[in-house]
């Protein structure tokens, strides 16, 4: 079970005790680095150890799985099933959902054109209307357009997030 932790309410802190707090989170930080550092070439000389043996099993694995798919191509019309249980596998097809698609050389404009003009067709047209947001964020300083949208709940809000940098040649 997890353990709940809250977070410390701090009020009046001192400009030495701010110094003092950044001075512990840039040596936190250039300690996590390292550590992060160390991690990933430790983690990227096991890679390399394991690697070229995984690349040759894998293609190890691709003839095998030749043999199969062809005998399953040649033998699917026998079975009961999309699958076959042999002794160490079971091998079978998977149907993949449906998809729409397009012939090389056509446009999905030139799909819409047609289906907008075909009477049948024409209901396959989705037609998306939205707010033109950024055209808002453009006239955030207009105070007709604010008062006009006030009244419907459309707010532009910018926040402010707090952020520590640290300036690791420093440390």
């Amino acid at each position: 079970m997890a353990t709940r932790t809250t977070k410390k309410t701090i009020v009046g802190v001192s400009y030495a005790e701010a110094q003092a707090a950044a001075n512990q989170y840039a040596a936190a930080s250039i300690r996590k680095d390292k550590i992060t550092a160390e991690l990933n070439e430790k983690l990227k000389l096991v890679r390399e150890k394991y690697e070229p043996t995984l690349t040759d099993i894998e293609a190890e694995l691709q003839e095998p799985v030749d043999v199969l798919e062809t005998f399953a191509k040649e033998q699917r019309a026998g079975w009961e099933a999309k699958s076959i249980e042999l002794s160490n596998c079971v091998i079978g097809f998977h149907t993949n959902p449906p998809s729409i698609g397009k012939k090389r050389g056509i446009t999905w404009d030139a799909v819409v054109g047609i289906f907008k003009a075909n009477k049948l067709l024409k209901t396959f047209v989705r037609v998306k209307e939205e707010v033109d947001k950024a055209a808002l964020l453009k006239e955030k300083t207009n105070a007709k357009l604010m008062k006009l949208l006030e009244p419907i709940g459309v707010t532009i809000e910018q926040e402010e997030s707090f952020y520590v940098d640290v300036k690791k040649e420093k440390v």
